[in-house]
């Protein structure tokens, strides 16, 4: 069927114009605002705005002027009828590292130029803000108007478009079962040469530009079937081709090309420009059921929506790309995924080990109490890993809980290996360097914790406490990291800041100026930094990694330091010596405590116990909570090895160390020995109670005594009444009898005393006092609770302990292994005999203080029992 040329005029006119921005500038000047946007090491990136005509400068940022990633605006007034040029800096040399910059109007935002800066060579790797590298060099001409579809009604209207370029586009207006297909035609040189018709599938003509007739550029719109095949004749009247000239034929609704091309079939014509026997240049057929194919799903990456038919392409970003979506994993796990596509949102900004600089995919387990090791080597782009400890995906907390990072562990893959909490959620983001994207594999083992465990790999309360020694008499230090986790501290030199480090503190005394002398052992290399306190750069940090002599020199008398030792891990790590000493003294007081050890720890005691030493005049204690930011000191007389550390909180971790006095005039001590830690346990009230003896007037009161506290409160009243409560201060008391009234009901409960601390209540019994002038008559023996003796050993346990009853006759008792927090850890049934005492094994229980409950309808036991 024939149709005519569906003719469209379309007169579209500019929304703004030059004036539009001159703001606040004067008249031949446009307002322009220059956003520049830190990253990473935002102090060493500088930027220029210079005039091309006289190469002035007439804007610009220094280096060092940035200190963190929030957005810098520069506003001021150009001309609109010269040339400028940006030139963006980097005092290392390693480009903007994701920082960006974007010039743009102030009147209507619209962006002149924009980009991340990076030359892709290096400069000098020095952050001295001398010899910087120029990463870009940007030029632009305010006054140069973006060129666009300036009519608003317009599918594709471009509201930064000032100068029309006749390319807007508009929904279908033609009927059903077609559609508005455009036909635009640009000529390059001999216009009036190029003509062309459009035939449907019968050859008659649907449109058509005969020679002569063709603009620069023209548009013509017409109406196809959607199921009909269109042959498209492009003819030129020479013979010559079109001459750089080209076709584009497309739909209005989305600007999706149907067909396009430059034709010429090289002079085949007559040579003659009289509009007569034009040639073919070439002719096309336009499927329009077929026009297009590739991707129609709008959930995948790549959606075309142009496409017409599916072809399979479709590429999906990964479903992980989220923290709130982790993919759970597990030991033994081996994982095959893809950062392709990811998205870059919600991702922590800052330090963790290594900064994560791509997007990334996400990951999570569930602690252990092993180590786990995420190793991604082996894969096929530059990889970056960063862990992170819940508990949810908020990440200003994930920031704070960050366990550590890795970059380059085996080649430019990374690997890291941490420590895990029993039941505690652990986030994985595996990213790429640099915005580095591709496929991945890692293996997800996990094993027991690395021993010997260190306990100085983070500076402040855990660093090591050493003495300074001196010269001629130094007892060398010997450190090992081989079993140190991966740093998060991004206070180091280290500019990678993946490091395995461990910790020691040390107070100058008198001294200002001291030696360090420091080698290494199994160790490959050894890096060291000197700090005044956990939070400030180092004061003196060498990276040479061969050991040797080094100065510290007008150092404060008086005060302490931190000495952080590390190196990059990954078969560097192991052992080192060491000792810092002054010139100006000679040690006196060299001896070491041969052991340490507690005895008894109750809820807010413990006994603490160590090895004396020759020549002993009096000893020095010093402990607190762990956590805690001071320590508490206990002075010793001499002989006395054995201290009671009390009051002491129910419950909580403390820790300890002893050292030997050498001169109580100056507070001379030896080495303290190293830290001990001990828990106290929970404050338990009694939760077996039961009434005896019961009369007209009174009854016994009996509940299950524990030595680890320090008394109970006896709480009772009448049904309905008010509580009266009375106080024993005995913890092995177990009974009291009180006085009442006849044919009552009472209720009452027995609350541990823990200092000041009580107990929660566990139990509450009730009972009912006989009506006076009658007794009970008893048909049986009366219950008697003379119990028998109970026994565990060994105690403390190392892997399993045996529970024996001194029972005469086989009896059922439920058995109960439960934790200083009160949790029930383990829980049965076993029948006692003199021959069948109850083995329990260890299992993976962490060390610590446990309370052993054995009991029936007769008897209740509580003992308490040491894990190691």
């Amino acid at each position: 069927m024939k149709r005519n040329l569906l003719a469209l005029t379309i007169i579209v006119t500019s929304l703004f114009t030059t004036q539009d921005l001159i703001a606040n500038c004067a008249a031949g000047q446009v307002e322009i605002k220059i956003t520049v946007t830190p990253y990473y090491f935002p102090s060493e990136i500088s930027w220029e705005l210079v005039r091309n005509s006289d190469q002035a400068v007439i804007a610009s940022r220094g280096c060092g002027f940035y200190t963190n990633s929030n957005p810098d605006e520069t506003i001021l007034c150009v001309s609109d009828s010269e040339g400028y040029t940006f030139k963006s800096y980097d005092d290392y040399g390693d480009g903007w590292n994701l920082g960006s910059y974007e010039i743009s109007y102030v009147a209507t935002g619209c962006v002149i130029v924009s980009g991340i800066p990076n030359n892709s060579s290096w400069g000098d790797f020095t952050s001295t803000c001398v010899g910087l590298d120029l990463e870009a060099s940007v030029l632009f001409n305010p006054g140069n108007l973006t060129q666009g579809c300036t009519d608003p009604s317009a599918l594709n209207y471009d509201p930064c478009a000032m100068i029309s370029d006749s390319s807007c586009t508009y929904s279908n207006l033609c009927g059903g079962g077609e559609a508005t297909v455009v036909i635009k035609v640009e000529s390059n040189i001999f216009s009036s040469d190029i003509g062309w018709v459009l035939l449907d599938s019968n050859s008659d003509t649907i449109a058509q530009k005969v020679c002569g007739s063709v603009d620069t550029v023209s548009y013509d719109t017409v109406c196809l079937l959607s199921t009909e095949t269109y042959t498209f004749e492009a003819y030129d009247d020479f013979g010559d081709g079109w001459n750089g000239g080209e076709y584009s034929i497309y739909f209005a609704q989305n600007g999706c090309v149907i067909a396009s091309g430059i034709p010429n079939n090289f002079y085949s014509g007559d040579i003659l420009r009289d509009c007569m026997n034009s040639d073919l240049e070439e002719s096309i057929n336009i499927n329009m059921g077929t026009s297009g194919q590739g991707c129609k799903d709008p959930n995948a990456t790549n959606f075309d929506p142009c496409a017409v038919t599916d072809d399979g392409s479709c590429i999906f970003k990964p479903a992980n790309d989220l923290c709130i979506n982790a993919t759970l994993i597990q030991c033994g796990d081996t994982i095959d995924g893809s950062t392709l596509f990811a998205a870059d949102t919600l991702q922590p900004s800052s330090e963790c080990g290594t900064n994560p600089e791509a997007a990334g995919v996400w990951y999570k387990i569930i602690g252990n109490g092993q180590d786990v090791t995420i190793s991604t080597c082996g894969s096929s782009f530059d990889t970056k890993i960063n862990i992170y400890k819940g508990p949810n995906c908020d990440p200003s907390i994930l920031q704070s809980k960050c366990i550590g990072g890795n970059d380059d562990a085996c080649g430019i893959q990374s690997s890291i290996t941490f420590a895990t909490a029993v039941n505690k959620t652990y986030y994985i983001l595996i990213n790429g360097y640099r915005g580095d994207v591709g496929l991945f594999s890692f293996e997800v083992s996990c094993t027991a914790p690395c021993t010997p465990s260190v306990q100085h790999d983070v500076c402040g309360n855990n660093a090591q406490e050493i003495i300074l020694q001196y010269e001629g008499n130094c007892s060398r230090i010997v450190g090992d990291n081989s079993c140190a986790y991966v740093s998060t501290s991004s206070l180091n030199c280290d500019r990678f800041n993946s490091i395995k480090d461990v910790w020691y503190t040390f107070n100058t005394g008198e001294s200002t100026d001291l030696f360090f002398d420091i080698d290494t052992g199994t160790a490959s290399e050894v890096k060291f930094a000197l700090y005044t306190n956990c939070s400030t750069a180092p004061i003196y940090c060498v990276e040479a990694g061969v050991g040797g002599l080094y100065e510290f020199t007008n150092l404060e008398a008086n005060r302490y330091y931190y000495l952080q030792i590390w190196n990059n891990g990954y078969g560097s790590e192991g052992t080192f010596d060491f000792c810092i000493y002054d010139t100006g003294a000679v040690s006196v007081c060299n001896d070491t405590i041969p052991f340490v050890e507690e005895d008894e720890i109750f809820t807010t005691s413990a006994s603490l116990v160590w090895g004396s030493v020759p020549n002993d005049i009096a000893y020095v204690i010093k402990g607190k909570a762990v956590g805690a930011s001071n320590f508490s000191y206990f002075d010793i007389p001499s002989a006395t090895t054995e201290f009671t550390m009390t009051p002491l909180s129910p419950n909580t971790q403390y820790e300890w160390q002893v050292a030997k006095v050498c001169d109580t005039s100056t507070s001379l001590t030896g080495p303290y020995t190293e830290s001990r830690t001990f828990s106290t346990p929970a404050c338990l009230s009694p939760d077996f109670l039961f009434a005896s003896d019961i009369t007209e007037n009174s009854a016994r009161l009996n509940w299950e005594a524990y030595e680890e506290v320090t008394g109970y409160m006896i709480m009772g009243r009448e049904l309905g009444k008010p509580i009266v409560t009375l106080y024993i201060y005995d913890p092995l008391q177990d009974y009291l009898d009180v006085v009442l009234a006849s044919n009552t009901t009472y209720e009452w409960t027995a609350l541990s005393l823990c200092g000041v601390i009580n107990g929660p209540i566990r139990a509450v019994d009730t009972f009912t006092t006989l009506t006076q002038g009658k007794g009970i008559e008893l048909e049986e023996k009366p219950l008697t609770f003379d119990k028998p003796e109970i026994s565990i050993y060994p105690n403390p346990v190392t892997t399993e302990f045996s529970i024996t009853l001194d029972v005469e006759v086989e009896a059922p008792f439920t058995y109960e292994l439960i934790s200083i927090d009160g949790k029930i850890i383990m829980e049965g049934e076993h029948i006692f005999t003199n021959s069948e005492p109850l083995t329990l094994m260890r299992e993976e229980l962490e060390s610590g203080v446990y309370h052993v409950r054995v009991f029936n309808d007769n008897f209740s036991y509580l003992e308490k029992v040491v894990l190691r």
